[in-house]
């Protein structure tokens, strides 16, 4: 690498600090405003570009920095303002690109442009970040302890921004005032210099401050368009409008008001009178009901007089198949994990419930319902047996005292980006044997645990719930269970049941009544017959499944509770087309059902950019990031060998560091999957973790700078004590996860966004088999 004319000597060393921080949190600020956009355009599994992303620009930046560095600098100073006026240019432009360009040129393009779009736009700030750093390291005269230590902990403080920034500013004004900093930056470093580059900068600042202003006064104006296939596109099509939104560290809430046209987007909803409800979405996706007072009372009404909530008379519609365990309860006490606008609180109040536990995970929803629109709704939250709380739901129900009739787990899907979502698969802590095991503690004897999920052919989400039920039974003691198990739905959405004791035939009777009303099918009926007789009773009742996948489904389920009672289970897992084998704390992978190797099996349909293309996205954004690699580093670096730049022992250095990196980003992703379940709400859990893994960072690479012994012994005394540190937090996170959990304190909590979409056709249930049930022959 050349020298220098001139050096960071000449520059005040707080100049040179302050652009190592300001230039280290713009980056991983971006690349944290870069998981929220992009989850609100597309769906969360994107958030994976994100990091690589900002991995590969980094990666990159060293390429550049070698071909800039081929002859000696002749003024450190330019170069380095030059720099920073690209990295403000491109957080603009990336902006403008996605925001302004992506919707009006690549609406129609296939999900591969697009992405390749997204990726494109996106790395120049880095590879800017990047070589600014690389410069400023390579040419300082100051230890590069301090430099890397004061590079991790401005990381680490703009962690802790992001959950300031984000929800005061939005994302597209967090952006531009990235961009304004970093002009700023630019002008500091060209003051000396003379002619038109003073000018241009600050016309880049203005430009910036332009946009700033204008994503905060007109944010409706200036705005990211989701996806077609989103649900927001479909109600702003339809003639909905948006009346409030706000961005959050969870996921970007929008309040859209609703008309006759939006009715349409009803997805297994009730219909409600016109005008009485409003649409919440999260990520543009995922809505849920916010009711008016008009759409209370019509439930209340329609409950009370015993007619079905349907969609509609001419479409013959069904009613909410939620509501289905209400028969058998007798003012029950009830827990409801995900409230969203209040419409299982308004059901359960209309069936005669004692008390309502209403957990709401998304701090923003939760204020809606409960505070904002409280005179909308009649202050549903604020009913005297009502329990509003803002929290996790597992948490919630696992430090409560009380036990419940009836556990509600409606839809809760991980379609929210989280900031550990860039680094995981979509964990989810409510489908797991361990969380069955708290819900089932929390049950009253002969009490309800049911959750509502998607079903699809080869069942896979609501399978894998039966999985889960059966696993935390058999671990409890229990050994037949075919007689506590209710599976009803149709090919959209399916509600599993699962009782806390066996089902008596007077309340199937009652529930085949319901099953009737709500035009569902059942999937897995309870054997409490006698021998002989229920075997008739079955096939009675199947014979409403005309649809020959809900015939296959229907063996899926009896097969799996069969091989479950006699613990062949493990041969039925062998066997069977997708991963539905239980899930734990220690794998609580739920939404992960499809071995990499079976992509495409079943006629299931994968695409990239949609919400069950999770490993076909991990796969394409591989194969473009090895492009981009190969093009933008392997290439130049090898072009720049051939010119004579030896690096010696360049091989062990790229082992050493290569070693280096892999194993910080599996030790932070394993703490942070840890850290989730330990703390509950990754608004906090994951800032504390990152923030303290990069602060911790920086202070080991300042001390290193003092620490007076050769590289080798740093290296062992280094690894010895991480080897002991990585133990004792291991143990410590799993061993002490089920003592802590109890003890935490109330908080904000986490929780992927209600999801409740898909139409249900219509089925009806012959009228014998109601008799049949409460006559128990």
């Amino acid at each position: 690498m050349g020298s220098s004319e001139e050096s960071p000597r000449d520059v005040s060393p707080a100049v040179i600090y302050t652009t190592v921080a300001v230039t280290s949190g713009s980056a991983l600020l971006f690349e944290l405003f870069q998981t929220r956009i992009l989850s609100f355009i597309f769906w969360n599994h994107i958030v994976y570009l994100a990091i690589s992303i900002a991995l590969l620009g980094f990666g990159v930046s060293g390429t550049v920095v070698s071909w800039i560095t081929r002859k000696p600098i002749a003024n450190l100073a330019r170069t380095i303002s030059r720099l920073c006026a690209g990295l403000s240019l491109s957080f603009i432009l990336a902006v403008l690109a996605i925001a302004v360009l992506f919707p009006r040129c690549l609406r129609e393009s296939s999900p591969e442009s697009k992405l390749t779009f997204c990726y494109l736009v996106s790395i120049p700030p880095f590879i800017f970040a990047g070589s600014i750093l690389a410069l400023l390291f390579s040419y300082g005269r100051e230890p590069m302890g301090r430099f890397y230590g004061t590079d991790l902990i401005a990381a680490s403080v703009g962690c802790v921004l992001f959950f300031l920034l984000l929800p005061s500013l939005g994302a597209i004004p967090c952006i531009m005032l990235l961009a304004l900093i970093t002009g700023v930056a630019a002008l500091v470093w060209a003051w000396r210099e003379r002619g038109s580059a003073r000018i241009w900068l600050g016309l880049l600042i203005l430009t910036a401050a332009h946009f700033f202003t204008l994503g905060l006064v007109a944010p409706n104006r200036f705005d990211f368009l989701p996806e077609n296939y989103k649900e927001m596109t479909l109600a702003l099509a339809q003639g909905g409008a948006i009346e409030r939104t706000e961005w959050t560290t969870l996921s970007r809430i929008d309040v859209l008001t609703s008309t006759p046209r939006t009715k349409g987007i009803l997805f297994g909803y009730h219909e409600h009178p016109p005008y009485s409800y409003k649409m919440i979405t999260q990520d543009a996706s995922a809505h849920t009901r916010l009711l008016g007072s008009a759409a209370i009372a019509d439930i209340d009404e329609k409950i009370r007089s015993g007619n079905p909530l349907s969609r509609s008379a001419a479409s013959e519609g069904i009613s909410w198949p939620t509501m289905i365990p209400y028969s058998i309860l007798n003012r029950p006490d009830v827990a409801i994990i995900g409230t969203g606008g209040g419409i299982d609180v308004a059901n359960a109040l209309a069936n005669n419930a004692h008390s309502v536990l209403a957990i709401e995970l998304n701090p923003f929803t939760y204020q809606l319902t409960r505070n904002i629109y409280s005179r909308w709704n009649g202050g549903l939250l604020h009913d005297s047996r009502v329990t509003a709380v803002n929290d996790e739901g597992r948490s919630a129900i696992r430090r409560s005292s009380k036990e419940f009739d009836f556990i509600a787990v409606i839809a809760i899907d991980t379609f929210a980006a989280l900031n550990s979502g860039a680094y995981v698969l979509s964990e989810n802590y409510l489908y797991t044997v361990d969380a069955f095991r708290d819900y089932f503690n929390h049950l009253k004897p002969g009490g309800i645990l049911s959750l509502f999920r998607w079903n699809s052919f080869p069942p896979k989400e609501t399978l894998r719930l039966v999985v889960l039920a059966a696993q935390a039974w058999r671990e409890q003691g229990v050994s037949k269970i075919d007689d506590r198990v209710l599976v009803v739905g149709n090919s959209g959405w399916a509600s599993t049941i699962f009782k806390n004791g066996a089902f008596t035939t007077a309340e199937l009777g009652k529930l085949a009544v319901q099953i009737q009303k709500t035009h569902q099918v059942v999937l897995f009926w309870p054997k409490v017959c006698p021998i002989g007789k229920q075997e008739a009773f079955e096939q009675l009742y199947y014979r409403s499944l005309n649809d020959p996948t809900m015939v296959a489904s229907a063996r899926y389920f009896n097969r799996l509770v069969s091989a479950y009672e006699a613990g062949t289970e493990a041969h039925f897992f062998n066997t069977y087309p997708f991963k539905v084998t239980p899930t734990t704390d220690d794998s609580p992978f739920f939404f992960e059902s499809s071995p990499i190797f079976k992509l495409g099996s079943w006629n299931e349909s994968f695409t990239v950019l949609h919400g069950t293309g999770v490993q076909t996205t991990l796969i394409s954004i591989v194969v473009l990031s090895t492009l981009v690699m190969l093009g933008a580093i392997v290439v130049p670096l090898r072009i720049l060998h051939a010119q004579g730049l030896q690096v010696p022992n360049a091989g062990s250095y790229m082992v050493y560091f290569a070693g280096l990196g892999f194993g910080f980003m599996i030790l932070e992703i394993s703490l942070m999957q840890k850290s989730v379940l330990v703390l509950g709400n990754p608004m906090y859990s994951i800032p504390i973790l990152l923030a303290g893994i990069l602060v911790s960072a920086g202070v080991g690479s300042v001390i290193s700078a003092r620490w007076k012994a050769s590289f080798k012994n740093k290296i062992a005394a280094s690894g010895v004590l991480l080897v002991a540190a990585t133990l004792m937090a291991a143990t410590s996170l799993t061993g002490g996860a089920n003592l802590i959990l109890p003890l935490s304190p109330p908080r904000h909590s986490f929780r992927g966004p209600r999801c409740a979409r898909g139409h249900l056709p219509r089925h009806f249930l012959p009228g014998r088999i109601a008799a049949l049930a409460r006559s128990g022959s």
